[in-house]
């Protein structure tokens, strides 16, 4: 009977070491996971981080590069023009469009006095995309071995319009403008067919002769 006992005792004392090395080795299974875990999330918050300093620089490049060489008084004079929100250029835009843009950016160096070269530097911080890159590209197609080399406004408007306005489009609209009669039209349809049709005069061309 005693044999019985102390083999019951055994038993159960196994039993009970077996369920502690069970629970054992769970408990480092969980806390191996767990370690997983945390490497894994540590890793993809790096990942993060990184594309995200990646993409803050890629922007700040940019800036940098639209900046370049570019003198205080000319800064103090993008500043005023940045602080007017000024529409940006992206390259993708209808002929309307275009005109419009450029209207719109010329009226604020009237506003604010920008003249000269400043101008194409105010001008080249609202070109973005393919826009930035084409005038990037004619940038320095035009300086050629001068990368100092200032570039006139004129300059500027024939490329940006020989770009992005056909000419055979342009000659239609001038032709169109140059034609216009109110005839049928109300006062305000032919006011605002005056308007669009104006952009395209050869008032806002830099070179009338570049585009004969």
């Amino acid at each position: 009977m005693e044999r019985l006992l102390r083999l019951m005792e055994l038993q159960q004392r196994q039993s009970e070491m077996q369920q502690r090395q069970l629970q054992e080795q769970i408990q480092a299974q969980v806390s191996a996971q767990q370690k997983q875990m945390d490497a894994l999330t540590r890793i993809v918050s790096t990942i993060a981080k990184q594309q995200n300093s990646t993409t803050i620089m890629s922007e700040e490049e940019v800036q940098a590069e639209k900046t370049k060489h570019v003198s205080s008084s000319s800064l103090l004079k993008m500043t005023k023009f940045k602080k007017m929100n000024p529409p940006d250029f992206n390259g993708r835009a209808e002929p309307d469009e275009v005109m419009g843009w450029l209207v719109k950016i010329e009226s604020l160096f009237t506003l604010l006095n920008i003249k000269g070269s400043k101008k194409v530097g105010c001008a080249a911080l609202q070109l973005n995309l393919r826009a930035y890159d084409w005038w990037k590209a004619k940038k320095q197609e035009l300086q050629g071995s001068n990368p100092s080399a200032k570039i006139s406004w004129e300059t500027f408007k024939r490329a940006f319009l020989e770009q992005y306005i056909p000419r055979a489009l342009h000659r239609q609209k001038e032709e169109e403008f140059m034609s216009l009669k109110q005839g049928n039209l109300s006062v305000e349809d032919y006011d605002a067919k005056f308007a669009k049709l104006a952009k395209f005069a050869g008032a806002f061309l830099p070179n009338a002769e570049a585009w004969c």
